[in-house]
């Protein structure tokens, strides 16, 4: 009888919560469902379903979505969702909730800020709240809350933003001399690539600070080398040559690196695909 009772009120517990259950409130379907979107309307429509119970992990993640579905060649779908007033209403919380994301959600808005900004797409986000991420990004850097990886992925995003990386650099800097001490090398091709794409952006005023970055990537770069593949050679090649490291000072001279990578890559032409070839 107790068995009967308890299924009869399971059922009807099932049915009272059918439409919670239809707007996804449980925590974990949230998340699954906004990071498998198929595209930004399906998004807004998961957000307008959902926002009384969005938290900051939600709306950073449904931004984070949006920046890896939209295309700069979609110029139509990209000005639709702009219009879009749930995108403005999760925009305007983003805004609101600015002091209260943790240092991993606030890493997720500057990617989608910088994503945004090569793709020139309006964001129709306030400087000064991009100033504020940056901001707090860098005490969080300072604090050693992020790791190496994601130091050199704060480092990109902050210098296609147009903002000073000079503090940036400084940890990672630290983090490389601490490596060096230890024998260590947490240097990979990607993270190497994106160090001196950074640098390398034609209009770019590169400091002193990157110039000793880039001599401290170079110095490091053999174990990197060995383990990168030839596609990734030839974006290193062409990132390093491409900052003319022979017209600046102090050293006034090409690194022998891009003899050594181009001698490489003369040797495994055959296998370089068309864009690498370009490159």
């Amino acid at each position: 009888m107790t068995s009967n009772f308890q299924r009869n009120f399971s059922q009807t517990q099932g049915q009272g919560q059918g439409v919670s259950l239809d707007k996804l409130s449980s925590f974990e379907n949230l998340n699954m469902r906004i990071s498998s979107a198929n595209n930004v309307v399906d998004l807004l429509d998961i957000y307008e379903q959902n926002s009384i119970v969005f938290k900051n992990e939600h709306l950073v993640q449904c931004l984070r979505t949006i920046s890896k579905l939209v295309k700069s060649s979609q110029a139509t779908q990209n000005e639709a969702f702009q219009q879009d007033k749930r995108y403005h209403e999760l925009i305007k919380k983003v805004s609101e909730n600015l002091n209260e994301f943790n240092e991993n959600e606030l890493m997720d808005l500057l990617f989608w800020v910088r994503r945004f900004r090569t793709m020139r797409i309006n964001i129709h986000f306030d400087e000064e709240n991009v100033d504020k991420i940056c901001a707090k990004t860098l005490e969080f850097a300072k604090a050693k809350a992020y790791s190496f990886r994601n130091l050199i992925h704060l480092f990109y995003n902050t210098s296609f933003l147009n903002r000073s990386t000079d503090e940036i650099v400084l940890e990672i800097l630290k983090a490389m001399r601490n490596q060096e001490k230890n024998k260590e090398n947490l240097l990979t091709p990607n993270m190497v690539t994106e160090i001196l794409q950074s640098c390398a952006r034609p209009d770019k005023f590169i400091s002193n600070k990157e110039y000793i970055l880039v001599e401290h990537i170079i110095k490091n770069i053999n174990p990197v080398l060995n383990e990168a593949s030839i596609e990734s050679k030839a974006l290193i090649f062409k990132y390093l040559a491409s900052m003319e490291l022979h017209l600046s000072p102090p050293k006034f001279k090409a690194p022998y690196i891009l003899h050594v990578i181009k001698a490489s890559l003369k040797d495994n032409i055959e296998s370089l695909l068309e864009n690498d070839v370009l490159n």
